[in-house]
């Protein structure tokens, strides 16, 4: 007896049924119900054998000058960013993280980079580095959010290449100079 998988294409994405609501097998003969019941089949998303590194940025800590100061428009600032692997692929080599300040947080465009320092990361799959990056705020005073984005040239073949920015959970307060 040969083995046949049952799939569904959604959008462009194959799909391979899972289960059906009640348990029930893949191939089951129809029989009619003696009242109302329904079965939903259940189908999960086909997804490719992650065989790369995916670097991912998070935010730990933004703040003004060192010692606690708060953040003044064209004052020097600091951030502590975690880098992380979350591929299935070790990365060893050199990877530009940018920082960007937006008045919303997602990155796009419009987003003001801020500093793109370059760093040597060694990361196994699921491993993390803490970075400590230094930046200069904008001379206009302000609310922004800090984007912090791994590989934000580019140059790393990742597994996905959409996941790489997040930004800070509330938005920074520059104060004028």
């Amino acid at each position: 007896m040969s083995r046949h998988r049952i799939q569904v294409t959604v959008n462009g994405v194959v799909h391979d049924f899972a289960r059906w609501s009640d348990g029930g097998k893949p191939r089951r003969g129809v029989v009619t119900p003696g009242s109302d019941v329904t079965y939903t089949a259940e189908y999960r998303p086909r997804l490719p054998a992650a065989s790369g590194p995916d670097l991912i940025a998070e935010i730990i800590e933004a703040a003004g000058a060192p010692g606690g100061s708060p953040a003044v428009a064209g004052g020097r600032g600091r951030a502590v960013i975690r880098i992380s692997n979350t591929g299935a692929a070790r990365f060893s080599g050199t990877s530009k993280v940018g920082l960007y300040l937006s008045t919303d947080p997602t990155l796009d465009d419009a987003d003001q980079l801020i500093a793109a320092p370059a760093r040597r990361l060694r990361l196994a799959p699921g491993a993390s580095k803490i970075l400590r990056l230094r930046l200069i705020y904008p001379a206009v005073a302000g609310s922004y959010y800090l984007i912090a984005e791994a590989d934000a040239t580019n140059a790393v073949p990742e597994t996905d290449e959409s996941n790489n920015a997040a930004a800070s959970a509330e938005p920074l307060e520059t104060l004028p100079a």
